[in-house]
């Protein structure tokens, strides 16, 4: 249990520590007469794009997302369940049409290399094809916890 919820932080802390990596390479190159390799410029791009896609996973399963609740908390306990439901559809809907997205642009760039890094550029692009897997697992589970009745945020909202 405890890796299934810490796995994803542990695999963002880590990303992060080699995009910082990076970074401060890249820095410190400037102030020296040596030129940094070409290829971190692009490793420190893949590496954020696959912090943003683990990240979506994440925030679902913490139910951290940005949102906007000044109209939601007008609303009486039984329809902000209701508009909790019509949101999770809503996100489960969306999360499905860009997951179907990111398959095809997966597949349509098997063949091509990145620009520098030798490896396939659906490697680029598989970061959204997991983090929204992720965010659809994280939403099914919430939709099954508010069917039993165990949504700890549904919980905290009714009290």
């Amino acid at each position: 249990m405890f890796f299934e919820k810490k796995s994803s932080v542990f695999a963002l802390f880590f990303l992060f520590l080699i995009l910082l990596l990076q970074i401060f390479s890249r820095l410190f190159s400037r102030f020296m007469p040596i030129n940094p390799p070409i290829w971190t410029e692009e490793l420190a791009r893949w590496t954020y794009v696959w912090m943003v896609g683990l990240a979506l996973g994440e925030l679902e399963r913490s139910d951290a997302n940005l949102k906007v609740t000044i109209l939601y908390d007008w609303f009486p306990k039984k329809m902000k369940i209701v508009l909790d439901w019509i949101f999770d559809v809503f996100w489960f809907g969306f999360s499905t049409f860009i997951l179907f997205i990111a398959f095809k642009e997966v597949m349509r760039n098997l063949a091509t290399s990145a620009t520098i890094l030798p490896m396939p550029r659906a490697c680029f692009y598989a970061a959204f094809l997991v983090g929204f897997i992720f965010t659809l697992i994280r939403i099914g589970e919430r939709m099954i916890r508010r069917l039993k009745g165990t949504d700890r945020i549904q919980l905290e909202k009714e009290n």
